[in-house]
C-alpha cells in the first residue's frame, strides 16, 4: 500500500499529472470514443478499450513530465522551480521511467493492433520527448522548432495515434458505418485541430514561464521574442489558425453527431452574458470560451449520443465519470446553479 501511495503521489503532485489528467486527457480520450460511436463497438469492447487507453496515456504522459523534468533539472534547481527529480538518485529515476515506459507499451503487445504506422508513431512520440529537452538537441531552446515540436507530442501525434489505433481495432466490425475516405479526413481534421491548439498551449505556458526561465538561463521562443512578440503571435496567426481547425473539426463531425456542433453555440450563448461588462485577457478569453467547453463538455456530449445510440454504453460513461470527476463535477454544479437560479 505505500507504494501505491508513493506512485500516486508522484502521478499526482510531484509529476504534476494531475493537471494534464483533468485537462488534456479528456479530449484525448473523447475521440476515442468518437470512434466507438461511429464503427459500432460494442459495450464490452468499449470498456475494455478504455482501460488499455487509460492505461498507456498515464505511462506516456508520465514518461514525457519525467524526461521534461529530467532535461530541465539543473535550470530548476537554479530557478527555484518545482522539480519531481530534485531529490531522487540516479537508479530511482531510471526505474520510473522504465516503470512509465512499460505501462505505455504494454497495451500494445497485449491488445492494441500494430502495424508499421503504429509503432512509427510511438518510436517518433517517445523520440520527441528525448530531442524537446536533451542535449545535443535540446529543441525547447530552439525557438519556432521547439514550439511545433510540443505541439506535436503533447497533442497532434497523441490524437492521431489514438483515433487510427481505434479505426484498426473497428476494421474487424461486421457493420461498419464509414470507410476510409471519412476516416483519412477524420484523421487529419483531428492533427490539424489538436496541432494549433498545441502550438497556442505552448507559447502560453511559455509566458506564464518567463521570467523563471530568464532566471534559469532557459532560452525558449518566448525569452527571445519577447512578451509582446509573443502575444502577438498568438492574436494574429496561433488563435485564429486554431478556432478554423476547431470549426472545421466540428463540420467533420457532423456524419457522426451533431451534438457538439449544436451544443458549443448553446454554451456560447450561455457564458457571453455573464461576461458583457468585463474585459478578459487573451488567456481567459481562450478557457472561457473554448478550453472550458472542450475539456468539460466536449467527451459528454460524445458519450450523450454513444448512450441514444446504443444504451449499454451507460456503463462506458459511467466509467468517464469516475475517472474525469472533475469535468463531470463541474458541469453538475453548472446544472444545477442554472435550474435553481431559474426557479
Amino acid at each position: 500500500m505505500k507504494l501505491l501511495g508513493a506512485l500516486w503521489d508522484l502521478f499526482r503532485r510531484r509529476l504534476r499529472l494531475g493537471n494534464p489528467w483533468n485537462y488534456k486527457v479528456p479530449v484525448l480520450i473523447a475521440f476515442i470514443y468518437l470512434v466507438m460511436l461511429g464503427w459500432d463497438f460494442t459495450w464490452l469492447d468499449a470498456l475494455q478499450g478504455f482501460a488499455w487507453s487509460v492505461c498507456t496515456i498515464v505511462g506516456i504522459a508520465g514518461f514525457g513530465y519525467l524526461s521534461n523534468d529530467l532535461g530541465d533539472l539543473e535550470a530548476d534547481r537554479k530557478a527555484g522551480k518545482p522539480n519531481a527529480l530534485l531529490d531522487l538518485s540516479r537508479i530511482q529515476i531510471g526505474g520510473i521511467l522504465l516503470l512509465f515506459l512499460s505501462l505505455a507499451i504494454v497495451p500494445w503487445v497485449i491488445y492494441f493492433p500494430v502495424n508499421a504506422l503504429t509503432v512509427t508513431c510511438l518510436g517518433v512520440e517517445f523520440g520527441l520527448f528525448v530531442v524537446y529537452v536533451l542535449p545535443p538537441f535540446r529543441l525547447k531552446e530552439r525557438g519556432l522548432l521547439g514550439l511545433a515540436t510540443d505541439a506535436l507530442y503533447a497533442h497532434a501525434l497523441p490524437a492521431f495515434l489514438a483515433v487510427f489505433t481505434f479505426l484498426m481495432l473497428a476494421r474487424g466490425s461486421a457493420n461498419p458505418r464509414f470507410s476510409y475516405p471519412y476516416e483519412a479526413i477524420l484523421l487529419g481534421a483531428i492533427f490539424a485541430w489538436q496541432f494549433c491548439l498545441g502550438l497556442r498551449n505552448i507559447v502560453l505556458h511559455q509566458l506564464k514561464d518567463a521570467d523563471n526561465d530568464r532566471r534559469s538561463g532557459l532560452r525558449t521562443y518566448v525569452t527571445q521574442a519577447g512578451e509582446a512578440g509573443a502575444m502577438q503571435l498568438l492574436a494574429s496567426v496561433l488563435v485564429p489558425a486554431e478556432l478554423l481547425a476547431w470549426l472545421l473539426f466540428l463540420g467533420v463531425l457532423t456524419p457522426l453527431t451533431w451534438l457538439p456542433l449544436i451544443g458549443w453555440p448553446i454554451y456560447l450563448l450561455w457564458q457571453l452574458p455573464k461576461q458583457q461588462h468585463a474585459k478578459l485577457d487573451l488567456r481567459t478569453w481562450l478557457y472561457r470560451y473554448i478550453d472550458d467547453f472542450q475539456l468539460n463538455h466536449f467527451a459528454l456530449l460524445i458519450l450523450l449520443a454513444a448512450c441514444l445510440q446504443d444504451w449499454h454504453m451507460v456503463a462506458l460513461a459511467g466509467l468517464h465519470v469516475l475517472f474525469f470527476r472533475n469535468a463531470f463535477s463541474q458541469v453538475r454544479d453548472r446544472a444545477i446553479n442554472f435550474i435553481f437560479r431559474r426557479s
